[in-house]
């Protein structure tokens, strides 16, 4: 008994050090603390200029380590206002955030690591918010260098065929009048390079190749990839009078909820479904079941 307890003091004892070890041998810590300590002091700033200067900081820093392919499982944990969200299959990380502005806008910036696996390197790719500038945002193929700025909660993995691209759930803070929220569709080139946009979505009989959503700032907006249905599942918006078709500010969800369905290589729109009716997607996978059976002849 007397061993036992020796041997969980040592293990334990050993555990602390290795802890202390590795925190002090890391070299991503201090920059961490640092752009922490920056981060505090814009969230407590209502002077723009000052948001601005301590941002380049933080640019300056993210510059300089993120480059560094240790620094892709970093998970810099104490940066709770940026966002950190690596893709299921660990091709890439997003880490972004957003600076708010004493007129009511949002600035968006951010990184893409790209982690290539057979050269064990990261190629880093900062995003350059130019939301601004975008001509019709619905049609606009981008790249890391005119990104339409958001911050991603959701990376959804697609496949068809030989290409792999990943579609995102965003949020964007748009204006004192409206939020924002889109479905992007990020991909990468042979040589690893982002792009952002793809002809994969028809809502409406209006193709596009991202989707948006405008709402009254005020609404809380359902936007989210429901693993049961296989869908991405959204409240559909309305405005309160037909006369107010248009001006976003007047949208907010109707009760009712749509859903897109990736098949083929496209996103398939259903209109009204029932999100709370899990019977319904069992007897459509049992029916199509029994159909592949009825297909197989010995």
């Amino acid at each position: 008994m007397l061993r036992v307890v020796i041997n969980i003091i040592l293990s334990s004892i050993l555990f602390i050090c290795f802890s202390v070890y590795s925190q002090e041998n890391n070299p991503f810590k201090k920059p961490e603390s640092k752009i922490k300590s920056w981060f505090d002091i814009i969230s407590t700033t209502k002077d723009d200029s000052l948001k601005l200067a301590f941002n380049d900081s933080i640019l300056n820093t993210f510059d300089t380590i993120l480059v560094h392919t240790d620094s892709y499982y970093h998970t810099f944990s104490s940066l709770n206002f940026a966002g950190k969200i690596i893709s299921p299959d660990e091709l890439f990380r997003i880490i972004n955030w957003n600076l708010v502005f004493n007129d009511g806008t949002y600035k968006y910036y951010g990184y893409i690591q790209y982690y290539n696996k057979k050269e064990m390197e990261v190629k880093l790719f900062p995003l350059t918010d130019k939301s601004e500038e975008i001509i019709s945002p619905k049609q606009a193929l981008l790249t890391n260098e005119n990104w339409f700025g958001a911050l991603y909660y959701k990376i959804i993995v697609n496949k068809y065929g030989t290409s792999t691209f990943y579609t995102l759930l965003g949020w964007d803070g748009n204006n004192d009048f409206t939020n924002i929220k889109l479905i992007e569709v990020l991909y990468f080139t042979r040589s690893g390079k982002p792009k952002f946009g793809k002809n994969i979505f028809k809502i409406d009989n209006e193709k596009m190749k991202r989707v948006i959503f405008e709402y009254n700032n005020r609404a809380i907006l359902t936007l989210r990839y429901d693993e049961y249905l296989d869908m991405i599942v959204y409240e559909h918006l309305s405005p309160a009078k037909p006369s107010q078709i248009g001006q976003y500010k007047f949208y907010i969800p109707d009760f009712s909820y749509d859903g897109l369905e990736f098949k083929n290589g496209k996103f398939i729109h259903h209109a009204s479904i029932d999100v709370h009716d899990r019977q319904q997607k069992n007897k459509r996978k049992f029916k199509e079941l029994n159909n592949k059976r009825k297909s197989i002849s010995f």
